[in-house]
Order: C-alpha cells, then sequence, then structure tokens
C-alpha cells in the first residue's frame, strides 16, 4: 500500500510517522470483543506504552439491539453507580466482557493506565462522542472501517470525512498489517 487509498474508500488516507507530538493525555482505542480489530488494540496499546497518558479500549461491538451493555440508571435502579466510567477490568468481568478485560488487563501489565467501555450505539459516530466525553486527543480506528458494505453503512459503521473533521481529535487508522495513516 502506497498510503494513499482509491476511491474505495470513504476517507483519503496517507501514510502515517509517529502520530505522537508531544505526548498524549488520552487515546481512545476502537476494538471488538472477538478480536477482528486486534490491530488496533495493539496499535493503541504500543502509542500508549512508555507515557503516562490514559488509553481506554472501546468494544464497539458490545452494541446490540437486543441488550444494552451497561443499563441505564433509568432502566435499573442504582446499576449506573456500580460502574465507572470508564470500565476497570473487574467491571468488564462482570459485564461479561472477558476479551475486553484480557486486553486491558494485558496492558496495565505493561504499564499502560488501560481502561475499558462498552458501546451502546453502533458506528463510528458514537465512538467520537464517547471520545469527546473523555477528552481524548487521539483515537485510534481501523482502516478497514473506510471500505464497509451496505449493512455496515446503515449501521452508521463507516468513516466519514464530516464525522472526522468535528472529530477535532488526532485520527490514526490503522491496516491489519499494522501500517498506520491518518485522514487526509
Amino acid at each position: 500500500m502506497d498510503g494513499n487509498h482509491n476511491g474505495s474508500h470513504a476517507v483519503d488516507v496517507r501514510r502515517a510517522q509517529d502520530p505522537r507530538p508531544a505526548g498524549h493525555t488520552c487515546i481512545v482505542a476502537y476494538i471488538d470483543e472477538d478480536g477482528e480489530y486486534e490491530h488496533v488494540a495493539r496499535e493503541a496499546v504500543a502509542q500508549a506504552a512508555g507515557s503516562e497518558c490514559r488509553l481506554i479500549l472501546y468494544d464497539a461491538a458490545s452494541a446490540s439491539a437486543f441488550t444494552e451493555p451497561i443499563a441505564s440508571p433509568v432502566s435499573a435502579e442504582g446499576v449506573g453507580e456500580q460502574f465507572g466510567d470508564p470500565l476497570r477490568p473487574d467491571e468488564l468481568l462482570r459485564l461479561g466482557r472477558t476479551a475486553v478485560a484480557g486486553r486491558v488487563e494485558a496492558a496495565r501489565q505493561r504499564g499502560v493506565d488501560a481502561w475499558g467501555w462498552l458501546a451502546s450505539d453502533h458506528g463510528v459516530d458514537p465512538f467520537l462522542e464517547y471520545a469527546k466525553s473523555q477528552r481524548a486527543d487521539l483515537v485510534v480506528l481501523p482502516v478497514e472501517l473506510g471500505e464497509t458494505g451496505l449493512v455496515e453503512r446503515m449501521l452508521g459503521e463507516r468513516l466519514d470525512t464530516e464525522a472526522l473533521e468535528e472529530a477535532a481529535v488526532t485520527v490514526l487508522l490503522v491496516d491489519r498489517d499494522g501500517r498506520r495513516f491518518f485522514p487526509d
């Protein structure tokens, strides 16, 4: 890959060197329970390792039409008070998110201030909103979100230039081979 994608992507990207300017304070990475975006988790941990920034592994696949990953205080009295924001590994385990808890714990063992979060809604927009609420200054996303099909577009799981421009954070895209790109 030469760093530029053809018209099949919603976002044009260029090859990234090292996106860490004078040190990030918070990184939020778009991952999933099944490990499809493991390359994103690896890159995010690498970006956070050796720094004092907080890393939040955002499980985008936890959003479901059938269940809420974390019940809202309205739907279950006191449930919202039982969990932090972001979530510790033990909280992720209590919520049945073993794989995400393991990734968070592994990052902590590398000295990273790592946490997790479970998406309540599908798509990149809720991810970017969450990153904004956490005052993230770097988000790490899988480059393949720019290559999604009709079903994913209907669910909002597609990168688009407008959403990224509104994010007001540094965006790092990572492909399955570990190559890093910035959106143009």
